[in-house]
């Protein structure tokens, strides 16, 4: 038995979380075209690295400031059932399937908000999900994430931190990513296993010889 981490959006699930939960505003008219614009053009900054993702994040998170927890579970519920569940990778939930099958302990790990996280963790019956938890005050959503942020080396520090919980060094473990945002806990782990990799973990991972996996075919592909 060993711990089996994945990684969510791109890797189990086909696109961004942000990009999703924007347009899902949007669309249910709940934010104007400007802070659609300002959204995408967070993620867009952020993606040429002129942007850290806790700066993002926090811009993004904007967009929520002074909501009420329910309401922000209530989104995330919706989100799901119309976004993100007929976005999940058919392929991704036969490798949760298989490892479930051999008595591995799934995590899913995400920079995502949580409520996010744990819906997808419902649907895909896994119980340990890891995302980024955000702060409110007076029972009023902020702009501030607790630390570390899920991503990057603090993704590194809560997996370490989550597996030690359970009794399994990281040497034990698969990690399953598409993203060399990644590559620390990737390197940190035993079974690096690379999906949908982007241009450079590509190249990183051919070289040092991880696998590389191809998951195409999502929920939505099957309704007619």
């Amino acid at each position: 038995m060993r711990a089996v981490f994945f990684d969510v959006y791109c890797t189990l699930v086909k696109g961004h979380i942000g990009m999703i939960m924007t347009m899902h505003l949007f669309r249910n008219g709940n934010i104007t075209s400007y802070h659609l614009f300002r959204g995408i053009l967070y993620t867009l900054l952020h993606k040429i690295n002129k942007m850290d993702y806790q700066e993002m994040l926090s811009g993004a998170l904007g967009l929520f400031k002074g909501w009420e927890e329910k309401k922000l579970i209530k989104l995330a519920e919706e989100c799901f059932m119309t976004r993100i569940k007929k976005r999940i990778f058919i392929e991704g939930i036969n490798t949760i399937k298989y490892h479930q099958e051999r008595g591995d302990v799934i995590i899913l790990l995400s920079s995502g908000i949580k409520y996010f996280i744990d819906n997808l963790g419902n649907y895909l019956k896994v119980s340990n999900c890891i995302g980024t938890d955000v702060e409110f005050s007076e029972g009023k959503l902020t702009t501030h994430v607790s630390l570390p942020v899920c991503y990057g080396d603090g993704k590194k520090i809560l997996a370490e931190r989550n597996g030690s919980n359970k009794g399994f060094s990281l040497k034990e473990c698969y990690f399953y990513s598409d993203s060399s945002s990644d590559l620390p806990l990737l390197e940190a782990v035993g079974y690096p296993v690379v999906v949908n990799p982007d241009m450079f973990l590509k190249k990183i991972a051919r070289k040092r010889g991880w696998e590389i996996k191809y998951f195409k075919k999502v929920l939505g592909d099957t309704v007619r």
